[in-house]
């Protein structure tokens, strides 16, 4: 099947798999206090409804294995690795949970696991959704001039992203205090905002790198707001409630927002270097 067919597929998938972070976040805040927060017996359940957003965790799961399987078995040779690559994070993170339910509840360390394993198949589905994309069959652009350090940017920011994922997703589960968290948020920002804003200044016209460095720009600057209202929201209240929650639930959603932003621009970064390497014969 060639890749034009497989992109509304791949954007049902990464829709799917948004709404299965989603509710993983809002389960583990409604079963138990979050950090910094009372672990009363008060606290512990400030929602109602944990069974049925249990209930829709489960369906999102099924739903994002079946699309993934089936996009990766259709797909071309050329998005096969990360069609592959998604269904293969899904096991493993289909595993994790498997573990939780039949342990009741998943230990420390196996939850920050299954949280991160979450938004890198996000991340990876993006990249599909990419790659069968109208903007990446047609020829690439060349970016002419590339300042060196940009190619280094390009690596190091996802991983990063990762780096600060995993410490959020600790912080969470209560393996880790939040210092390390902030610590490398603050480092974090710093290479995000020097690829970002690197790539808009040297190509201001190209068609596909500065809407793509605009993007991680703002969604990376939503991530902070919610970051900050997070830890301003601990400070003030002492026990969970559905404001913290909420503000929790879409900051764990737009961290994996910034890790996929960071992983479109770097491809497309990589992709138009290549493509001005060709011309140049270097």
């Amino acid at each position: 099947m060639t890749n034009s067919r497989l992109h509304l597929p791949a954007i049902i998938l990464a829709i799917l798999t948004l709404l299965l972070i989603a509710a993983g976040a809002l389960l583990t805040s409604g079963i138990r206090p979050l950090p910094g927060t009372s672990s009363a017996p008060a606290a512990v359940t400030p929602m109602t409804g944990a069974e049925q957003i249990e209930q829709a965790h489960r369906i999102l799961a099924a739903l994002v294995g079946i699309f993934a399987v089936g996009l990766a078995i259709v797909s071309s040779p050329e998005i096969r690795l990360p069609a592959w690559t998604a269904v293969g994070l899904v096991i493993v993170d289909a595993l994790l949970g498997f573990q939780g339910e039949a342990g009741g509840m998943l230990s420390p360390v196996g939850g920050v696991f299954h949280a991160l394993l979450a938004p890198v198949l996000f991340a990876v589905v993006t990249s599909l959704v990419l790659f069968t994309s109208r903007n990446w069959t047609d020829p690439a652009v060349p970016a002419q001039d590339i300042w060196p350090p940009l190619n280094k940017l390009a690596i190091i920011v996802p991983v990063f992203l990762i780096l600060q994922i995993a410490l959020g997703a600790a912080f969470r589960h209560n393996t880790m205090g939040v210092f390390w968290h902030i610590l490398n948020a603050m480092v974090t920002l710093l290479l995000i905002l020097m690829f970002g804003i690197c790539v808009v200044r040297q190509y201001p016209e190209h068609p596909t790198l500065r809407p793509s460095a605009v993007q991680l720009l703002v969604i990376t600057g939503v991530q902070v707001l919610l970051g900050f209202a997070a830890f301003l929201v601990l400070l003030i209240v002492s026990q969970t409630n559905m404001a913290l929650i909420v503000i929790s639930v879409l900051h764990v959603l737009t961290g994996s927002l910034t890790l996929a932003a960071s992983v479109v621009l770097s491809l497309q970064f990589r992709r138009s270097g290549a493509a001005a390497a060709s011309l140049t014969g270097h």
